[in-house]
């Protein structure tokens, strides 16, 4: 509902003659942003006017745990548009949201293996474990001893990571 009545509020602003992104500002900043339902809303609106300016900022929504199936949502609404932006994104991010943004890639509906291939090479086993995760779904024949070497890794998720990738890309 709240979905709903704030496209509505975009909508109404753009037929007065506002600017597009001036409207999605005005309207997103009267939010209450403590409220989850609120912020999901916004989110879920960016995603459906799909202006690639805002996918850094669904990105960054991705870490937030109350909101982030609708970061996820959003992301998918723009579909193969959000890729660059989203690597972009990642790549400057904490390590839980450069995972977050690597485990999107695959369901974007594109191979980014070059981004996902350098995420797994990454110190971080937030990263990196997304990254594994996302090469048992997109990963190729070359990927196999990369990803080999994670099963030795000390950490469990890791390890259990590089293991599933491998049955999977084999």
């Amino acid at each position: 509902r709240l979905l709903v009545q704030l496209l509505e509020r975009i909508h109404i602003c753009i037929i007065s003659g506002g600017q597009f992104q001036q409207c999605t500002a005005q309207v997103i900043d009267l939010l209450p942003l403590d409220d989850p339902e609120a912020r999901g809303a916004a989110i879920l609106a960016l995603g459906l006017i799909r202006d690639p300016d805002d996918v850094a900022l669904i990105a960054d929504a991705l870490g937030d745990d109350a909101i982030a199936d609708r970061a996820e949502a959003a992301l998918q609404l723009f579909g193969p548009d959000a890729l660059e932006p989203l690597i972009e994104a990642g790549k400057t991010a904490a390590p839980s949201l450069r995972g977050a943004t690597i485990s999107m890639l695959p369901a974007l509906g594109a191979e980014p293996l070059a981004a996902v291939r350098e995420a797994a090479l990454d110190p971080s086993p937030e990263v990196v474990v997304p990254a594994l995760k996302s090469l048992a779904i997109i990963g190729q024949a070359t990927d196999l001893v990369p990803t080999a070497r994670h099963v030795r890794s000390s950490d469990p998720r890791v390890s259990s990571a590089a293991q599933a990738a491998l049955l999977a890309i084999a």
